[in-house]
């Protein structure tokens, strides 16, 4: 039998047959946030070229604990590669965001490399 234990300090344990196998941290991502096809507001903001306030939905994430930010351009009628290389040029001058890991998220490789 085994059992996944939540601590108080953000710590996952999987006990089986009473003995610990795994201990990690938990981390949070800020998944489907800042990714175009899945949050409206962020889809909205980019499309309207509005990247401060596009960077104050990934700020709050930060606040509500996430980890890492994900982000996301992949949108046939976007000019993904430039949007992502813009968005990411601010995250990296705001040091509250900056603070944490960015995973670039698409699935077209030149807007990775872009990133």
């Amino acid at each position: 039998m085994s059992i996944i234990i939540l601590t108080r300090n953000n710590f996952i344990s999987i006990v089986f047959f009473g003995k610990i196998i795994f201990v990690s941290r938990i981390i949070i991502i800020s998944y489907f946030i800042c990714e175009f096809k899945s949050s409206r507001k962020f889809a909205r903001l980019i499309k309207e070229e509005k990247y401060e306030e596009a960077l104050e939905v990934a700020l709050h994430q930060i606040e509500g604990g996430a980890n890492i930010i994900d982000v996301n351009m992949d949108e046939g009628l976007l000019n993904s590669e430039k949007c992502m290389s813009r968005f990411l040029n601010l995250i990296s001058a705001e040091p509250d965001i900056a603070k944490v890991p960015i995973m670039i998220d698409s699935s077209k490789w030149s807007v990775v490399q872009s990133g």
